[in-house]
């Protein structure tokens, strides 16, 4: 067991998976609730002063790394400010941890489940050469994880959708156990049971609410979790029931239904 504290309690879950994705196998107590516990080691994580400091305490030794946050600039939007702030508290984490197993990760100090939206942000202004580097020297990504994100990035952004377009989405918070990687919201689909009629009552009628009050042409449907295909037989087929009734309520601007998962 790794013990966890970040005094940002919101962002502890950041510094949660970057552990998990060095150790998939230990369980992260997060502002280390469980005291009397053996740690195999700690991470404190504090930012004061626009500056996070991240020390990595392992039997008598400690690996410290600092990072400072310029202060948000006069024009600069909060949603960025707080990105820089998650970014910076990420990256103390990584190479504490780095430093402390001797090894990198392929996608370096990536987590999530969107690597591709920097490697778009970084192609808007650079060639593909330079943001390959980029990813590299500024989030350890491997060479060849660097080359496969841009080289994806560039085929994505030529099935951009129409500007006036949108996708539907159904969401399925429920799996039929938990990924210690996980950072989705989601919940056993076991210890919901006596309550999925009720979600799939409230999905039923807020799915048919959009599609008949959304003015845009769907570029697809999507259906994500959780795990949709942990649900049961019958919870499945009105799944699919009330997919099938979208589909036939909303115009797909392609001409064509498309299924996503």
């Amino acid at each position: 067991m790794v013990g966890l504290d970040v005094s940002v309690e919101t962002l502890a879950n950041e510094a949660a998976e970057l552990i998990r994705a060095f150790f998939p196998n230990e369980t992260v107590d997060i502002n280390k609730q469980k005291q009397n516990e053996e740690y195999s080691f700690c991470i404190s994580c504090v930012f004061c002063d626009n500056k996070w400091t991240s020390t990595l305490n392992y039997s008598k030794e400690s690996i410290v790394r600092e990072k400072t946050v310029e202060a948000m600039h006069d024009n600069e939007d909060i949603i960025l400010y707080k990105r820089r702030v998650k970014g910076a508290l990420k990256e103390t984490v990584y190479y504490a941890l780095k430093e402390y197993t001797g090894r990198s990760l392929p996608y370096g100090m990536l987590t999530g489940v969107r690597p591709l939206t920097l490697a778009n942000r970084f192609l808007a202004n650079n060639s593909s050469d330079i943001t390959e580097k980029l990813l590299q020297t500024e989030y350890d990504v491997s060479k060849e994880k660097a080359r496969l994100l841009t080289e994806t990035a560039i085929v994505q952004q030529s099935c951009t959708p129409e500007a006036d377009s949108a996708s539907l989405y159904i969401h399925i918070p429920f799996c039929n156990s938990r990924c210690n990687y996980c950072s989705f919201p989601s919940e056993l689909v076991d210890k919901v049971e006596p309550i999925l009629d009720k979600y799939m009552d409230a999905l039923e009628k807020e799915v048919r609410f959009i599609t008949d009050n959304a003015r845009e042409k769907f570029e697809s449907l999507y259906v994500g979790g959780g795990t949709p295909s942990s649900l049961s037989h019958e919870h499945f087929e009105r799944l699919l029931s009330i997919c099938n009734d979208a589909a036939s309520r909303i115009y797909f601007g392609s001409g064509q239904t498309r299924f996503y998962r």
